[in-house]
């Protein structure tokens, strides 16, 4: 609306005949207000598009002038605007008498006339009303400028995170949501979407625990927070839902008003992390299970190698135990042999002598002595050779 240089409150004046065009410009200019002279209704216009605070126009400048461009910009003002225009009369001029009048004041819309000649302080309080009208329409304008900006920022925040809005009536029960949160519970076009609508595509599941939820919220006041599956065109998908509840005056939750996400990826990625982590910790138990295992075999044929040197240990000790007790055997079969052929010799000569010599006690008991001594001998050679393993020897 605003040019360079424009004065956004400046008053406009079109007042082609008499002194009325001056005369307003000086009194708005007493009461501190910017006023300027337009020559014809397209002048007018053009500085209305370049911004003013109202405009004043005599009722004879727009009797026979063409008023179109002036009505296009009057349509054409965004919602916060409403120009305000002061119509200068003639003295029973106003629209309670003169049907003219009122058609122009439905034309041009936020009208309000004055009859000439007026009184100052009626012109001023006029201008200082519209004044403040239009400073709150400028007001307004810098709101609306404020939440369509941050309505974009919102709107882009939503499109860059992947996420949809959403809002529940709870008196109604009917669910508004934009086009991604609809995406996200599977609704298609533009039709309404009710609460029971909503709780169909819920799985069944999971249905439980989302009234559960919303009836907490409900109760509570406290955010709305849950993760749920909805099943759309036989495919089970993750969503992410979030509000906030509003409250009317008098302190009832009335609403929700919140977003939406499709988590799928991120539930499907757990879902495999989950999947593994199990097949991990069943190979770790398998793996510890064989670990016991290996480590119990391990000992079980340690102690049989342990077993089996004792037992090979003791073995080549009875094997060098036996070649012992065999080359002792040898050498004692030996000497037994040898001691033994000397026996014989002895107790040969001993019979011999037993029979050659004479009956004498003495002489005989001297004979069977040393014949005893001899057998003792021959019995404990015997004895070595049995041991030697060797056959018995016998006298002759």
């Amino acid at each position: 609306m605003n040019g360079t240089g424009a004065q956004p409150l400046r008053a406009l004046v079109l007042a082609p005949t008499g002194r009325d065009a001056p005369l307003t410009v000086s009194l708005l200019y007493e009461i501190g207000i910017v006023a300027e002279i337009c020559v014809g209704v397209a002048a007018l216009t053009t500085e209305l598009r370049r911004g003013a605070g109202l405009a004043v126009i005599a009722d004879e400048a727009v009797q026979t002038a063409d008023l179109r461009p002036l009505v296009d910009f009057l349509e054409a003002q965004p919602p916060w605007s409403d120009m305000p225009i002061i119509l200068l009369t003639h003295r029973g001029g106003g629209p309670e008498r003169n049907p003219a009048a009122l058609r122009l004041a439905e034309i041009l819309g936020n009208v309000s006339f004055l009859e000439r000649p007026f009184h100052p302080t009626t012109l001023n309080s006029m201008v200082r009303a519209a004044i403040r009208g239009r400073r709150r329409q400028y007001e307004a304008r810098v709101r609306l400028e404020e939440i369509s900006e941050r309505e974009q920022q919102l709107q882009t925040a939503l499109k860059a995170g992947r996420l949809g809005s959403w809002a529940l009536d709870l008196q109604t029960m009917v669910f508004q949501a934009s086009a991604t949160s609809r995406r996200h519970f599977g609704i298609t076009g533009e039709s309404a979407f009710s609460y029971a609508d909503l709780k169909r595509v819920v799985h069944r599941e999971d249905l439980a625990r989302m009234t559960d939820a919303l009836q907490h919220t409900l109760v509570s006041g406290t955010d709305y927070v849950i993760e749920y599956r909805t099943v759309r065109h036989a495919a089970v998908h993750w969503v992410d839902v979030r509000a906030r509840a509003l409250r009317s005056a008098g302190g009832n939750v009335v609403s929700l008003v919140g977003v939406s996400s499709d988590i799928t990826a991120r539930k499907n990625a757990e879902l495999e992390r989950e999947r593994l982590l199990g097949e991990l910790a069943v190979e770790r138990t398998a793996l510890s299970n064989l670990t016991r295992t290996l480590e119990q075999r391990v000992a079980e044929r340690t102690s049989e190698l342990f077993m089996e040197v004792a037992a090979r240990e003791k073995a080549q000790e009875q094997l060098l135990q036996s070649q012992k007790m065999e080359s002792v055997g040898q050498l004692t079969g030996g000497i037994a042999h040898d001691f033994n052929n000397l026996l014989m010799a002895v107790m040969g000569n001993l019979e011999i002598l037993r029979k050659r010599l004479p009956s004498e006690p003495g002489t005989r008991r001297l004979i069977e002595g040393a014949m005893q001594g001899a057998q003792r001998g021959a019995s404990l050679t015997q004895r070595m050779l049995a041991f030697a393993r060797q056959q018995d020897l016998k006298t002759v």
